[in-house]
């Protein structure tokens, strides 16, 4: 996209563009826009603020006041969105390093980026930009510093997981719940098909309440049909394919059938309405089972609050997510558990095959990762 506004409006026309903490970013979107500006949290509750960040920048380089000159440095590591929380760990301190230097004089910007590594990409994984009024060099001094910073922590960005049994089994264990299950391998948010059932399988016969989200077209039909109060009877999600296991058998009852309209109540996309298609809530018995009819992120209270459903009643809660899920679900956990089970976003990245990813990359070739370095200048305003 940013190759495409460049050739049509020229290198003179100033160019700003906000990215996700997730985005892979490559030396070419470092050249082509003058100014790029990142989230600053995960879970997303800035997006708003980072929008009106990138605006005054490019109102200063429209009108002369500003010249950037930005650095780009890649660490080589792939990192699972389990470690990028930004209120916790290694992700924390860079972010508040991050911080430091944007107090510096001249320093305009300084974006951590964390990156995607479920995308099989060249420039996949974490990267820095540090964006200075005109200095190259304090540009790329500060890069280099953040994404050295950023290596000698590559360790602690590892997360620990238990197999869906033992999981389960550890949640049953704690004292007090909510306990909340973090299945990031079927992470709704990340592009997964919200209806794996590895960890759904262990939570049909417990003796704590437990609640689950599936994302499953026929099952919700069947629960709607079977009416309120009526029974239902039936395979529960994987549908889509084995990767994410086998549909399981449940039966219940149907306590609730929504149009699955919902309005966000919580930090992240305030007010914003959301969709879950057509939604049916099915009791099967201590397991309250949440089907829809379309994927839905666990990104806001909302999904379940519209649907009666408070999440301080159950003792184990599944959530579909990496991290997003702490905007609905945070201020109620007791614990949470991190699931280790297969799927398209596992925190295991052994699981994959990359073809396209620059190698060696961190974790999965040995030795230190090697960073890389790009440093661009936008025109002068006589340029212009």
């Amino acid at each position: 996209m940013l190759r495409r506004l460049r050739a049509k409006l020229g290198p003179g026309f100033p160019i700003a563009a906000t990215i996700d903490l997730h985005g892979n970013v490559s030396a070419d979107m470092a050249e082509l826009a003058d100014v790029i500006v990142g989230y600053d949290t995960y879970p997303h509750v800035d997006m708003f603020e980072r929008a009106a960040e990138a605006f005054e920048l490019l109102a200063g380089c429209a009108e002369g006041r500003i010249r950037p000159a930005r650095a780009l440095a890649h660490s080589n590591m792939l990192v699972v969105p389990q470690g990028m929380m930004t209120e916790q760990g290694a992700m924390k301190a860079l972010m508040e390093r991050a911080f430091e230097m944007e107090r510096t004089a001249g320093v305009l910007n300084v974006t951590v980026a964390g990156g995607f590594p479920y995308s099989d990409v060249a420039d996949a994984g974490m990267s820095f930009i540090v964006t200075t009024d005109g200095d190259e060099a304090l540009a790329s001094r500060l890069a280099q510093e953040l994404c050295l910073m950023a290596i000698g922590f590559k360790e602690r960005f590892g997360v620990s997981a238990l197999p869906p049994q033992e999981a389960v089994a550890a949640a049953l264990a704690a004292p007090e719940g909510p306990i909340v299950l973090v299945e990031g391998s079927d992470n709704v948010g990340g592009g997964a098909p919200a209806d794996a059932t590895h960890t759904l399988a262990r939570l049909t016969n417990l003796p704590k309440r437990a609640l689950a989200v599936i994302c499953d077209e026929a099952a919700v039909k069947a629960a709607v049909l079977a009416g309120v109060g009526g029974s239902f009877r039936g395979p529960v999600g994987g549908r889509h394919d084995e990767l994410h296991g086998l549909p399981v058998e449940l039966e219940g009852k149907v306590r609730l059938v929504s149009d699955g309209e919902y309005r966000h109540v919580g930090p992240y996309m305030t007010g914003q309405l959301a969709f879950m298609g057509l939604t049916a809530v099915v009791q099967c018995g201590n397991l309250t089972l949440v089907l829809t009819e379309k994927r839905v992120p666990p990104w806001d209270l909302g999904h379940v609050r519209s649907l009666g459903l408070w999440p301080a009643d159950y003792h184990i809660i599944l959530a579909k997510s990496a991290i997003a899920w702490q905007t609905a679900f945070g201020p109620f956990a007791k614990g949470i558990v991190h699931v280790d089970s297969p799927g398209c976003c596992s925190a295991n990245l052994a699981h994959f095959r990359y073809g396209s990813v620059t190698r060696p990359v961190y974790p999965l070739d040995e030795g230190e990762p090697r960073l890389r370095l790009s440093v661009f200048s936008s025109p002068t305003q006589l340029d212009r």
